[in-house]
C-alpha cells in the first residue's frame, strides 16, 4: 500500500482512536484523527482524504451528519462505518461496514480495498 494513502478516522474515544491510526500507521497509511465534526469537515476540506473511516463511538446522529460533510466535501471519497451490532448499519448503504470484533488485520485489508477502489480509474 502506497504510504500517499490519506485516511480519516473520526471518533469519541482518544484511546480507540489512537490505537486506530497506530494500526493504520503501521500499515503504510498517512492517518488523520477527529473526534468532532468540525475537526473531520477541516481534515476533510483542506486534506487529500482517501478514505474515512466512522468510529462505532459516534452517535447515530453524528455519523449521519458525517457522511454527509464526506459527501459533500469529498464526494469521491471512500466510506467505512465501523460497527460494533447489527444495528449500526449506514442509512443509504453506499458505505462499507466492518465489525469491530473483526480485528485489526480486518481493518487493514478493508481499508487497503477502500483506498484501491479509490485510486480506481472511474
Amino acid at each position: 500500500m502506497s504510504s500517499s494513502s490519506s485516511i480519516l478516522v473520526y471518533g469519541r474515544d482518544q484511546r480507540l482512536l489512537e490505537t486506530r491510526s497506530w494500526v493504520l500507521e503501521q500499515a503504510g497509511f498517512h492517518v488523520q484523527t477527529a473526534m468532532a465534526l468540525g475537526e473531520a469537515e477541516q481534515v476533510m476540506g483542506n486534506e487529500p482524504v482517501e478514505v474515512v473511516v466512522l468510529c462505532h463511538t459516534l452517535s447515530s446522529s453524528e455519523r449521519v451528519e458525517a457522511l454527509a460533510a464526506a459527501r459533500r466535501l469529498r464526494p469521491g471519497v471512500q466510506r467505512m462505518v465501523m460497527t460494533a451490532d447489527a444495528l449500526t448499519l449506514p442509512e443509504d448503504g453506499q458505505e462499507e461496514t466492518l465489525s469491530v470484533y473483526d480485528g485489526p488485520r480486518q481493518l487493514i485489508r478493508s481499508v487497503q480495498q477502500l483506498a484501491m477502489r479509490y485510486a480506481a480509474p472511474r
